[in-house]
């Protein structure tokens, strides 16, 4: 009786592995969905879309941008994540998606660790502290001991309340003991008005926003949000190096509804890889936004991405933001 038991519970899983593979090798055969949960025009749009069309050539068929903005991601990535789970749906996630959200919000429409399964890390978004030339500030241990000198007078300007730079401000004031002031705009445009006119001293952006700003001497990089510093901000030390124990890197992922065959997930994995690999792409992809390649295996964004989550689930713990 067991010998036949094992012996069916083997074949039904050589059938299964038989039609994932032929599934596979047929997908696909019309176009691919690229949720993008962001509208046209930002960072992570104007990247899926040279990547949506690098995809279309290694797959064979059209992938089409799908863009569903909306409350910080939200709306995109909930119907990512009850899109059929047949292949023709694909995800651009980050970590506001897949690690904020969840602890910012008690009524989620969206679970990311059941309804959405890894796919491939594609890049970071480089980004530094940077603080505007009338504060004196080379490091995040001066910028503190200033606003300890002055309490108040050093305004922090974040994309809005429970973004990623508003949760770094409050454990940057935990850790330094110090009163930075959240101010809140809606969007990078805003803010880098704020920041050059004064009305702010510092803020989290990413390089391709600071670059030209950096270069005239208006703004100085003084912290690099990563694992490691970034040619982007020559001999600029990353907040790891500035008694921090974590890197907090603004990430780009692809993400798929769970229970997508995986050996899809496999053919997508490979495509990207090989796509981010191209000397071409990432000059005119990567470099001009300010973004690095990651790449690598579906497993090693898995575990990235259980690292980042438990991460910023302590993060938000200490500042106690919610956003509902």
């Amino acid at each position: 009786m067991n010998f036949r038991l094992g012996a069916k519970v083997a074949m039904a899983a050589a059938l299964a592995v038989t039609l994932q593979t032929g599934f596979a090798q047929a997908w696909p055969s019309r176009p691919v969905q690229l949720v993008v949960p962001y509208p046209p025009g930002g960072v992570l749009d104007n990247f899926a879309r040279p990547m949506a069309e690098a995809l279309s050539k290694e797959l064979g068929q059209p992938v089409v941008i799908d863009n569903r903005a909306g409350a910080n991601g939200i709306i995109g990535t909930t119907r990512c994540a009850k899109a059929p789970a047949d292949g023709y749906t694909l995800c651009i996630s980050n970590g506001d998606i897949m690690s904020l959200n969840p602890q910012l919000y008690s009524k989620l429409s969206y679970n990311p660790k059941a309804d959405l399964v890894p796919v491939v890390r594609m890049a970071n978004m480089v980004a530094a502290i940077v603080v505007s030339s009338s504060v004196g500030a080379k490091n995040l241990t001066e910028l503190a001991a200033l606003d300890k000198a002055s309490p108040g007078k050093i305004n922090w300007g974040t994309f809005g309340t429970g973004s990623t730079s508003h949760v770094f401000l409050t454990e940057y004031n935990r850790v330094f003991g110090t009163h930075l002031t959240h101010v809140p705009y809606n969007g990078s445009a805003p803010l880098m008005q704020a920041l050059l006119a004064g009305d702010v001293q510092s803020a989290m952006l990413a390089h391709v926003a600071v670059a030209q700003y950096l270069d005239s001497g208006k703004l100085r990089a003084i912290a690099v949000m990563g694992e490691k510093r970034s040619d982007f901000f020559p001999g600029v030390p990353t907040i790891s190096e500035q008694k921090f124990d974590f890197s907090g890197e603004n990430w780009i992922g692809m993400t798929a509804p769970a229970g997508t065959p995986s050996a899809v997930l496999d053919r997508v994995n490979v495509a990207v890889n090989k796509i981010l690999a191209d000397a071409a792409f990432r000059k005119r992809s990567l470099e001009a936004l300010g973004l690095e390649p990651v790449g690598g295996s579906r497993d090693s964004f898995a575990q990235y991405l259980g690292r980042e989550q438990a991460l910023w689930s302590d993060l938000i713990s200490h500042s106690k933001i919610r956003l509902d």
